[in-house]
């Protein structure tokens, strides 16, 4: 069993993914295959349920870790081009 996200993790979660984190959570995953065995999506209130910490499960965290990552890549990319443009 996972480890549930504490409430700074949670808190750091949804900041970096922004406003709507629960679709762009649910797209995601469904885009990955990350689904429950009855092959049938996760509800944006489980995921929201999962980022609060009340609830776990190893496959959808993981996959929200990757999410926060590539966002931060994202937003870092962003920042350097914006400091390469406009100095």
């Amino acid at each position: 069993m996972a480890k549930a996200f504490t409430p700074i993790q949670s808190k750091s979660i949804k900041n970096i993914l922004g406003d709507g984190y629960g679709t762009k959570m649910y797209i995601y995953l469904y885009k990955h295959k990350a689904v429950k065995s009855t092959n049938v999506p996760s509800t944006i209130a489980y995921l929201y349920q999962i980022v609060n910490g009340q609830k776990t499960s190893k496959l959808i965290q993981k996959n929200i870790l990757d999410m926060v990552e590539i966002e931060l890549t994202k937003q870092a990319e962003e920042e350097a081009r914006l400091k390469i443009l406009l100095g």
